[in-house]
């Protein structure tokens, strides 16, 4: 019983990482290139620059690592090629005599005779070389196909061929919304939703300043609705949680958001409509299609209620404040879809949500599109992440936990990005960037910013901290890759919808 157990083929779907990466520090700046490379082709990669921060203690990392991936590369290059003897090496060999997992040696660029350097055991595994750079493609897909099993078609393209688009956008520069229409035919977007992305009015819900100032209205603190600058809403909600308790804040601020909601936003109603418009094309031949993911830190019903309107049926996945697992909600058995409001928030109230650990949050079990609802949901007591401790302890037990569906981040470091309704001063910009979307960064996909004028969103009290310094936004937007589009969320879908 034990043989057969130690001798059984490893699955790479079991896995964290689909590969770990063993250098040494003289290969450094080659072996970041060549991770940036295997993510772009889509592979979960473990590298230490990544995943261990600083201060830590880099064994227990380095050993977690190596145990959670599939595979492991044992980079060896001139500076190295005496010493590539590394105990991640023997240990990845020692595993995949037991586990039959792959190691894969890897020379990089220098090496005059790679068959004449002695790897010992290592040595009897096939191999990787580099001649010239590590950007070599046909080197790259030899890796690939040592790692998953399936060989890369060479007579295509290279992974990420798309043009590079234009760093800033004007309003009246379409240059960024063809771009997307572009790639679109072929591809997906993973849009976040911010609290900004509806517009301001009585049957809308408020808005994160609106949200600040009845808050603070309620414990005392100002008479009305101030000229003067306020605290961002997550400040503002740790102030009134702690003049009342957690439990009432959530119920206070559910309860606004409730009492605003009558209608769907256009956004929101104009982003349902464009997914609802890519589901019905046809997909390339061979190729594999991320699914649509949508990311939101609000916590109403306003996308759920879009998209079901138009009759597409999400799977919901809602982070809680501080459960270890995931409310996963999967609408598509649902036969029929009301029209009135009311009635849809009934429906999703109603609708059978079950607990599951993040890593079974992926493949088969989700439909499409996927709506990710990282801060909580109004439906779900005791979730939603609205204080400023709380959004902190989250995001630490978030990162520290593994909490984050690993099949929701590969999409989301696959695909372009269209920030709607945040802006680069929002606390759910940061949030966002420094969890779900963290490795996202590293990606070659373009990240589109799109974000009004102070002038053009004057209802938001936010947004007028902004005057005068718009400029200087849109160059720390640059700073960060980011491609800003200075107009409403509302008429960038409206454009997009009819460029595809």
């Amino acid at each position: 019983m034990s043989s057969s157990i130690q001798t059984a083929k490893a699955v790479r779907g079991d896995f964290r990482w689909d590969v770990f990466l063993s250098y040494r520090s003289p290969d450094r700046n080659e072996v970041e290139e060549v991770a940036k490379k295997l993510v772009e082709m889509g592979l979960r990669v473990w590298w230490d620059e990544q995943e261990i921060p600083p201060g830590a203690r880099y064994m227990d990392h380095m050993w977690e690592g190596l145990k959670s991936s599939f595979a492991t590369i044992v980079f060896i290059s001139p500076a190295t090629v005496g010493n590539w003897q590394e105990m991640e090496a023997m240990a990845a060999i020692a595993t995949q005599v037991a586990e039959k997992r792959p190691v894969l040696p890897v020379f990089l660029p220098g090496i005059p005779d790679p068959n004449k350097v002695d790897l010992g055991f290592l040595g009897l595994n096939s191999r990787a070389v580099f001649e010239n750079t590590v950007t070599e493609q046909r080197v790259l897909n030899r890796i690939y196909w040592g790692i998953t099993g399936n060989k890369p078609d060479v007579s295509t393209t290279p992974v990420q061929p798309n043009p590079t688009p234009p760093r800033v956008t004007a309003p009246s520069d379409g240059g960024s919304i063809a771009w997307l229409a572009r790639w679109l035919r072929k591809g997906t977007v993973t849009f976040f939703v911010g609290p900004g992305a509806s517009e301001v009015g009585p049957a809308l819900p408020p808005r994160n300043w609106e949200i600040a100032c009845e808050l603070l209205k309620e414990i005392g603190l100002i008479d009305a609705e101030p000229d003067h600058l306020l605290p961002p809403v997550d400040v503002a909600a740790a102030v009134y949680a702690v003049s009342n308790t957690d439990p009432v804040l959530e119920e206070t601020v559910v309860s606004l958001i409730q009492n605003r909601s009558t209608s769907i936003p256009p956004t929101h109603r104009r982003l349902a409509e464009l997914i609802a418009k890519l589901s019905k094309r046809e997909g390339p031949r061979s190729t594999r299609i991320e699914k649509q993911l949508i990311l939101t830190t609000n916590i109403d019903l306003l996308m759920e209620r879009a998209l079901l309107a138009q009759n597409l049926r999400p799977t919901r996945i809602v982070q809680h404040r501080s459960e270890p697992r995931l409310h996963f909600t999967d609408y598509r058995g649902i036969a029929r879809v009301p029209s009135d409001t009311t009635q849809l928030d009934e429906l999703i109230a109603g609708t059978e949500s079950t607990r599951v650990s993040p890593d079974l949050a992926t493949g088969s079990l989700i439909g499409e599109p996927v709506l990710y609802k990282t801060r909580g949901s109004q439906d779900i007591a005791g979730s939603c992440a609205l204080t400023r401790p709380q959004l902190l302890a989250q995001a630490r037990s978030l990162i520290a936990e593994h909490l984050i569906p690993d099949g929701l981040t590969k999409i989301a470091v696959g695909t372009p990005i269209v920030f709607l309704g945040t802006g680069l001063l929002d606390s759910d910009f940061d949030y966002i960037s420094h969890t779900v979307l963290y490795n996202a960064w590293e990606s070659g996909h373009p990240k589109y910013l799109v974000h009004p004028t102070p002038d053009q969103d004057t209802g938001d009290g936010y947004r007028r901290m902004e005057a005068g310094r718009w400029e200087q936004i849109r160059q720390l937007a640059m700073r960060r890759n980011l491609i800003t589009v200075e107009m409403s969320s509302e008429r960038f879908l409206e454009r997009l919808l009819e460029a595809i």
